[in-house]
């Protein structure tokens, strides 16, 4: 990649898994998407974000980005939608991608920040290192080849993910890392996740002001845990000892805050998808944390209910 922000253009790869078994296609301009649609001539609506953009696990035609512009056509707003999703990529980078790629695209009408705030947010201005980005592109590749090839690996993959016993023996031996992050995102007292909001919501905000004649829109996409009740037990279960007070709602309340601070307009996914969940229409994958086909068609409709709604006062046109 040019930056090493997006992937090398023009290269195609099949992503096996226990739980899907999807064609992943790069088109010459880095991004997984159709070839073309940059100049095609329609109004746009660009859309950044990392794997859960991307369609991590979903097929290209089922990622809300395609079902989005699928609803537009179909009622008759001639848009097309960018998917700049980059699996492993940050709200720092997704700044980076838009002035890099798109800032000069006269015909993105709408930018859409696709904030998953379970690792999307950061507390600096700093991008990643192009040694750290080598390195998280071996173990990828590594993984990749074990679980198309090896059985023994999806099964003991699958073991780890849905016991938490298995994986705190695992983690016990050093053959896992134990993830001590995801919980602190939930203790209102971790000064550390506590500036990450400030500054995220400060440098969206920043967006915003940068780029006053496009429309600025945050989707805040919630973890896992915090919709699922039994990966949530799950987490808590591999770290039962001393844990503090945790506030399962607190990284998206806390975001909600700040963009409504500063009149960024929000959708603000967590009480959509419980809703969905008290329905019994699972959101994520069973053992990855990534949204699933009905996740991404959730969040096609009621992205598409707000940009309708906003069409009657001019603010797309």
């Amino acid at each position: 990649a040019e930056n090493n922000l997006i992937y090398q253009g023009n290269q195609s790869s099949r992503f096996i898994s226990f739980e899907w078994d999807v064609q992943i296609d790069i088109n010459s301009f880095g991004f997984r998407d159709d070839e073309g649609i940059y100049e095609n001539g329609k109004k746009k609506i660009l859309i950044l974000g990392d794997s859960f953009t991307e369609g991590f696990g979903v097929s290209h035609e089922n990622t809300f980005s395609k079902k989005l512009e699928k609803r537009l056509i179909k009622e008759n707003f001639n848009y097309s939608v960018l998917n700049a999703g980059i699996t492993g990529n940050n709200l720092v980078d997704y700044v980076e991608i838009y002035n890099t790629y798109f800032k000069n695209f006269s015909d993105i009408k709408v930018v859409l920040i696709a904030l998953f705030v379970g690792n999307d947010l950061k507390d600096n201005n700093t991008l990643r290192k192009v040694t750290n980005l080598k390195k998280e592109k071996l173990f990828f590749r590594l993984k990749y080849f074990a679980a198309k090839n090896s059985t023994f690996y999806n099964i003991l993959n699958r073991s780890v993910k849905s016991n938490f016993k298995i994986r705190k023996v695992l983690t016990k031996i050093g053959i896992i890392k134990e993830k001590e992050s995801i919980l602190s995102n939930y203790d209102s007292k971790n000064k550390k996740f506590l500036k990450k909001i400030n500054y995220s919501a400060h440098l969206i905000n920043k967006f915003k002001d940068n780029n006053k004649k496009k429309r600025i829109l945050v989707a805040l996409i919630p973890s896992k845990e915090q919709i699922d009740d039994n990966y949530w037990k799950f987490l808590k279960q591999i770290k039962n000892n001393n844990l503090p007070k945790l506030n399962r709602n607190l990284p998206t309340t806390l975001m909600q805050e700040k963009l409504n601070r500063y009149g960024v307009k929000f959708i603000n996914f967590e009480t959509i998808f419980n809703n969905s969940i008290k329905l019994n229409h699972p959101i994520y994958f069973k053992y990855d944390a990534h949204t699933n086909e009905n996740g991404h068609e959730i969040m096609a409709q009621e992205i598409f209910k707000m940009i309708k709604d906003n069409l009657s006062n001019n603010w797309l046109l």
